[in-house]
């Protein structure tokens, strides 16, 4: 399943449905690499914006459960998918 920017954010900053989905569904989720880089540098303002520590960001970010979007030819932000 791919998830985009915004649910991503959403999981951060409200402890709903979206971070249960990603933390405790065990489905493999999905989303381009620039979502994943944007939130590491912004890593220490999402800790602080939530009110979350490492540990809970590290259940939202972990490679186990988000990995980056690969299509058979490349990365998807590349350009290779156009």
């Amino acid at each position: 399943m791919v998830v985009d920017a915004n649910k991503l954010i959403a999981a951060f900053l409200k402890n709903g449905l979206i971070r249960r989905i990603i933390v405790l569904s065990g489905i493999k989720l999905y989303t381009i690499e620039q979502v994943l880089k944007e939130v590491n540098e912004h890593k220490d303002e999402l800790l602080v914006k939530a009110g979350i520590d490492e540990r809970v960001y590290n259940l939202i970010t972990g490679g186990h459960t988000i990995a980056p979007y690969r299509c058979g030819r490349g990365a998807v932000g590349n350009g290779c998918c156009r």
